[in-house]
């Protein structure tokens, strides 16, 4: 079983109309994980588009994630 750091603090972050991003998934058989997310440093024709990552570890307590429940 997953962790409850992000139900915690999104209950914490409330007070500051704030709550952590996680992004939406089609796919029904991907677990929802938390997003890092970045940026593309060198944009135009040739160059790579930026990638997502996804947390398979909490980044607040270090439990390895299955699914983050909301």
């Amino acid at each position: 079983m997953a962790c409850d750091c992000i139900a915690l603090l999104d209950a914490k972050l409330v007070e500051h109309n704030t709550r952590i991003k996680l992004p939406l998934i089609i796919t029904p058989d991907l677990p929802v994980l938390p997003m890092i997310e970045t940026e593309q440093v060198e944009s135009g024709m040739g160059k790579k588009r930026a990638i997502g990552l996804f947390a398979t570890y909490c980044p607040f307590c270090g439990d390895k994630l299955s699914e983050v429940q909301r």
